[in-house]
């Protein structure tokens, strides 16, 4: 099992290899995870009590978020791995996973031109599905990589104040979705069985 280098800039989705027999390879992609990350300078003499800082991150498990935290603490506060320490790593988790939410993610890219700062809206279950549609649609759109995309700050969106029409059209009332696969049931429990004579026909278009 292998997987891709980051080079311990940025913490994208890994996209691990499996080798199976006769030189045939699986990929699969890990989903992201959201981490709370405490950190903050080494105590020494001259600072025995130096500020503690705490930051949110997007990463695939504890090492790669560390490693981004650490990135982007050395970019804002000169601080780095080798003079700091973590004093903790928790993962975040949705507090309600089985409603539909709008979420909007503030974001800046870097392109083959120069710096963007972009918006964008996503509609999942939870923060990190939201996450990894922006990674998905910024690799296909932009040609970017996940190295390159720092995310600023994000949030639940209310349907009124929404902006992206992929978005907008799910907040209809008269909103409808064709049942293109429908099982038979049977109308008692008593004509219920495990095989059919013939095969049943569950598309009605």
């Amino acid at each position: 099992m292998q997987s891709i280098r980051t080079n311990g800039r940025k913490a994208p989705r890994v996209l691990l290899i499996l080798r199976q027999p006769h030189g045939i390879r699986l990929f699969k992609m890990v989903v992201m995870r959201q981490y709370q990350v405490v950190g903050r300078k080494a105590v020494t003499e001259k600072e025995p009590n130096p500020p503690v800082y705490r930051m949110k991150v997007f990463a695939p498990n504890e090492v790669t978020g560390a490693s981004q935290f650490w990135y982007l603490m050395h970019q804002m506060r000169k601080m780095k791995k080798t003079t700091g320490e973590i004093l903790d790593i928790v993962e975040l988790t949705e507090k309600n996973s089985r409603i539909i939410k709008n979420y909007g993610i503030w974001l800046r890219y870097d392109s083959r031109s120069g710096t963007h700062n972009m918006y964008r809206e996503y509609r999942d279950l939870t923060l990190t599905g939201a996450v990894d549609q922006m990674y998905s649609q910024m690799a296909g759109r932009h040609r970017c990589r996940p190295r390159s995309i720092q995310i600023i700050r994000t949030g639940i969106v209310a349907a009124k104040d929404t902006k992206r029409p992929d978005v907008k059209q799910f907040h209809s009332a008269k909103i409808k979705f064709p049942l293109t696969h429908r099982l038979p049931r049977a109308p008692k429990k008593k004509f219920r069985t495990t095989f059919k004579a013939s095969r049943p026909t569950t598309f009605l278009g």
